[in-house]
């Protein structure tokens, strides 16, 4: 248990394959999401986001701020989201 927001999770894929999905780049020690790309030109990581999320409740206080937020589109980005651990599948 981490007592972040939630956990995403990500599987690891041939790197030839990686370019066509999210790619995820994870520290090995804390699991801790780094970076996010969404289907970027440059091979970055060949752990991709498979887009299943665990969230815990706090999660609807966050997307109330986020929503209400007039400088801001709607909704979360992953971007926001460099706290969620990510559980890897290999």
């Amino acid at each position: 248990k981490t007592g972040g927001l939630g956990t995403i999770l990500g599987v690891q894929v041939p790197q030839e394959q990686a370019h066509k999905y999210g790619e995820m780049v994870v520290d090995p020690d804390s699991m801790e999401l780094l970076h996010y790309a969404e289907k970027p030109k440059d091979e970055i990581s060949p752990v991709i986001n498979a887009g299943v999320y665990i969230f815990s409740p706090e999660i609807f206080d966050y997307m109330d701020k986020v929503s209400a937020d007039a400088n801001r589109r709607a909704g979360l980005e992953l971007g926001d989201a460099s706290e969620l651990p990510v559980l890897r599948l290999e």
